[in-house]
């Protein structure tokens, strides 16, 4: 019998969106998917921004070592193989139905027998979503396959599905939106073998949600036509430019082949243990997976305490092809440290995020010592991790197309 995988990432999906929906409107895909499998409710994407995370996902790497920090690239050194590579020489099939900023010009098109690019206009609500759908039924029939799904519902001019769209399931476009993406997802258990099939579900980065989708419209149309950043956490909408917890948890969900049933783990872990976990799976070798900083997540009772080890992510503010500014933060055990490495004198930004999830509080002169540990402890990984190889850079008519597709997606 062959064995599939399949990793979903939703874009923009928050953790506690996914993991908490309102009592008297539970979800109904989400948790089947839950039921077969184990969630970890304190996963931390790597990066902020799509490309990054995507690439780290894929290659099990930082991007301190992968080198791709911004939604231009460069393009993925070849020494960084991805998680369709090493599948490739292990047999499998591989194929990617990918959206948003993902072009193959980035080169995460690596180790894929077919890179299916579509435009952001065909999603899981339309057409397309049908057909995919309907084409899954015979995946992987005839042999293992690895299939990379990213879906772009959420992103921040979040596109509806008509039936839910109404206040009865939520307030704000993103709400609504969540609800068809959940539906979807329940029809993808339909239709997949579970007994056959490990799913890996995950979002690629958080996302800041107006309180209203008053705040939101107004913030982006002020963002679009003046170019002004409106002030206040009620103006402050979508991703990318910060490292809070609200962007950067992200749900993962371990379902279906060789998982535990309905488990869920609060111990902090991160998009860089999916690639290890996967190799665990199939029996990867560890030539390549055992040089990588993340960690096999099956067994869940290998899974290391949560003081253990520091998990990392990032945040490049871009303005057009060039970072504004890079924000990294650091989570061990019951604290997060966010830190600027543009004020290299400044210790940083620090939080208990078990007593204060919202991260109002900073306690970085209260704590100076846990601060300056963690500080410490950031500069010491950049300075081991970050390598001199890096990808080519994306340049004429590569970096124009991709540029226009990024403006036609409010990034730029």
């Amino acid at each position: 019998m062959h064995h599939n995988i399949l990793i979903w990432v939703i874009d923009c999906l928050r953790a506690d969106k996914c993991f908490t929906p309102p009592a008297d409107k539970p979800f109904q895909g989400f948790p089947l998917f839950q039921r077969r499998g184990v969630s970890f409710t304190g996963c931390y994407s790597a990066a902020v921004n799509t490309t990054p995370s995507m690439t780290s996902i894929l290659t099990g790497c930082y991007p301190f070592v992968h080198g791709v920090h911004k939604l231009t690239g460069p393009r993925l050194a070849p020494q960084y193989p991805s998680l369709a590579q090493l599948l490739t020489d292990k047999g499998y099939h591989c194929r990617a139905e990918v959206t948003g900023p993902l072009l193959p010009a980035l080169g995460l098109d690596s180790g894929f027998h077919e890179y299916h690019y579509r435009s952001a206009c065909e999603h899981i609500f339309t057409g397309w979503g049908d057909q995919f759908l309907a084409g899954l039924r015979d995946w992987g029939r005839d042999q293992s396959s690895f299939l990379f799904l990213h879906t772009f519902e959420l992103h921040e001019k979040p596109v509806r599905d008509k039936p839910f769209d109404t206040r009865l399931y939520g307030a704000t476009e993103y709400d609504r939106t969540l609800y068809g993406v959940d539906n979807f997802a329940r029809k993808l258990v339909d239709i997949l073998d579970l007994d056959n099939t490990t799913v890996v579900l995950t979002g690629d980065h958080g996302e800041v949600i107006a309180r209203r989708d008053f705040y939101r419209k107004l913030t982006v149309i002020n963002r679009t036509l003046f170019k002004y950043r409106l002030k206040g956490r009620a103006f402050t909408v979508g991703h990318g430019y910060d490292v809070r917890e609200d962007l950067v948890r992200v749900p993962l969900i371990l379902s279906g082949h060789s998982c535990p049933h309905g488990e869920f783990v609060a111990t902090p872990v991160s998009h860089v243990d999916i690639v290890p976990t996967i190799s665990g799976l199939v029996s990867l070798s560890k030539s390549h997976t055992g040089s990588l900083p993340g960690v096999n997540l099956l067994p869940l009772a290998d899974i290391s305490p949560a003081d253990s080890r520091p998990i990392f992510f990032e945040a490049c503010d871009v303005g057009g092809t060039q970072a504004r500014r890079r924000r990294i933060g650091v989570r061990r055990g019951r604290y997060v440290l966010f830190y600027s490495l543009d004020e290299k004198d400044d210790v940083g930004e620090l939080y208990d995020v078990e007593r204060d999830p919202e991260t109002r509080t900073n306690l970085a002169r209260r704590e100076d010592r846990v601060a300056r540990d963690l500080s410490d402890c950031i500069t010491r990984f950049i300075k081991k991790s970050e390598s001199e190889a890096r990808g080519q850079a994306i340049e004429g008519t590569e970096l124009s197309e991709l540029e226009e597709k990024l403006r036609s997606l409010g990034y730029m």
